[in-house]
């Protein structure tokens, strides 16, 4: 299952440092550059067993971080299989 979220670029690591370090509960991309904004695109990817621990990180990051992750829907060619494809 992919979630995708706009955050601010300067917050991709330590989003990626959180979810792929908490026992594997998801991995995270960057699927398109930094708008004018600043913002990336992030997919988060967890299976679907872990999915609701993946929610749980994100609303806790988006609280402690005080930063508000805007939901995105994905290109077209960014689909699960696509980013297990290419990253594992």
């Amino acid at each position: 299952m992919v979630t995708a979220v706009f955050i601010p670029r300067a917050e991709m690591g330590y989003l990626k440092s959180i979810y792929e370090s908490w026992d594997g509960v998801a991995i995270t991309r960057m699927a398109a550059r930094a708008d004018a904004a600043g913002e990336i695109l992030a997919a988060i990817v967890s299976t679907p067993d872990l999915m609701a621990e993946a929610d749980a990180i994100l609303s806790d990051y988006a609280s402690r971080a005080g930063v508000a992750p805007k939901p995105a829907v994905l290109p077209p060619s960014c689909h699960e299989d696509w980013f297990l494809r290419e990253w594992a």
